[in-house]
């Protein structure tokens, strides 16, 4: 699924046209406005998204990672974290004892 290139002369664009952009649902912009990630403006009665916060933000619209990738993509780096920590252990124990050996 390709996602839906934003108008480049937009003001302000649909929560169904960031939606699309996003590959997401209509809904999960709609969650993301009340929980205050995305501001949003009213334009003729209906929610608009400002262009200004679409072009702050160009990094994660162009993101084709899913969310499931950055969810896993952190959880390895913070196992990857953990191991090297284990292997510091490791070391100082190893070294602790054969300095006992000494």
């Amino acid at each position: 699924m390709e996602s839906a290139k934003i108008p480049d002369d937009a003001l302000f664009i649909t929560v169904e046209q960031l939606a699309a952009a996003l590959q997401t649902t209509p809904n999960t912009i709609y969650r993301k406005i009340k929980s205050g990630v995305i501001p949003v403006s009213s334009v003729m009665d209906a929610p608009r998204i400002p262009r200004e916060f679409i072009d702050a933000q160009t990094d994660w619209l162009k993101s084709t990672e899913t969310f499931t990738e950055r969810k896993l993509r952190k959880q390895l780096k913070e196992q990857t974290e953990e191991i090297a920590c284990l292997k510091n252990t490791i070391r100082t124990m190893l070294r602790a004892g054969m300095e006992a050996n000494l």
